[in-house]
């Protein structure tokens, strides 16, 4: 599996700092760290029927040892709540990200824990200036990559990992810990779409955008490769899947599939028109994915993300054409 990530220096720099390299081996082939981490996934709980970010638990069957979520009445998707998310405190778990949020599985973990009500403190790391070499961080993370957690005297790295983490103790529904044949579910979900739809879009988005940007050239033939591999995948998620709810790959609430999977998506807006209709013309893929962008979780997951985009990315762009 293959990622890409970093930041260029301001707005208007010419010289984007970007490494590229296997996820599976941590290292670029020029021999320098990936930024870019990539894990399966879980989630948290609101606590009560609709919480901050307009996401809505219910409980069902507790899993043994696991602390039953509180019941509620709903679990959809409620797009008309915007409430202001809880202060953090400077004991809530802290979530390392790249500086402008162009990891997707940093904004998996993000929106996991902004669906979930899960507080948490966020704090950038500027991969153009190096800080994800630097002891400090190194002492969190050894392999220099993002996203990367701190709760107390714990240090996590791998999306997966953190995630999973703050699902068992904030006794998440996102993870469906409650029941084990949806947490089966889930997993089973999670693991098709970071290893199919997700693999094919970094690769997608890799070669069409950032690879100039690196100085490298695009692999033409890997991104039709990947094309015909991400129509395929999407079928068979709105085929399989999908199947109690138009707007979520498993039961009837948000799950950390969904978050792996809208997240991804966002990131293939980054590519050409050819590459957005791939999405959008599946009506299931399309109304999931119109559906979760619209909730307040994800907007502010991506805020930083879409300021980088609009004048940044497109700025860097420009001046390749």
């Amino acid at each position: 599996m293959y990622g890409y990530g970093g930041a260029w220096s301001g707005a208007g720099a010419t010289a984007p700092t970007y490494s590229y390299g296997n996820m599976n081996s941590m290292y670029s082939p020029a021999g320098q760290f990936n930024p870019y981490s990539m894990g399966a996934a879980g989630g948290g709980y609101g606590t009560g029927p609709v919480n901050a970010y307009g996401f809505a638990p219910t409980a069902t069957a507790p899993m043994t040892s696991v602390p039953p979520v509180p019941p509620t009445t709903s679990r959809s998707l409620d797009f008309t709540v915007a409430t202001t998310p809880t202060p953090t405190k400077a004991a809530d778990p802290t979530i390392y990200v790249d500086g402008n949020y162009v990891s997707h599985p940093c904004r998996a973990v993000l929106l996991f824990c902004y669906a979930s009500g899960i507080r948490v403190n966020v704090k950038t790391i500027d991969m153009a200036k190096g800080e994800h070499r630097t002891p400090d961080y190194l002492k969190i993370n050894p392999n220099g990559q993002v996203p990367s957690m701190v709760d107390g005297d714990l240090s996590l790295f791998e999306s997966g990992a953190i995630i999973r983490y703050l699902a068992r103790k904030y006794h998440s529904f996102l993870e469906g810990l409650q029941n084990e044949r949806l947490y089966g579910k889930i997993q089973q979900a999670v693991e098709y779409v970071r290893q199919r739809p997700m693999d094919a879009i970094t690769t997608i988005v890799f070669n069409t955008v950032f690879a100039e940007q690196m100085g490298m050239a695009p692999d033409k033939g890997k991104v039709e490769q990947a094309r015909v591999n991400l129509a395929k995948y999407l079928d068979f998620l709105s085929e399989y899947f999908f199947q109690e709810a138009e707007e979520f790959l498993v039961g009837t609430s948000l799950s950390t599939a969904d978050c792996y999977l809208a997240v991804s998506l966002q990131q293939l807006q980054l590519a050409g028109k050819e590459d957005k209709e791939l999405s959008q013309s599946n009506p299931k893929i399309k109304h999931f994915f119109e559906a979760v962008s619209r909730t307040d979780a994800f907007k502010r997951a991506h805020r930083q993300f879409f300021e980088f985009v609009e004048k940044e990315l497109k700025s860097a762009l420009e001046q390749t054409e």
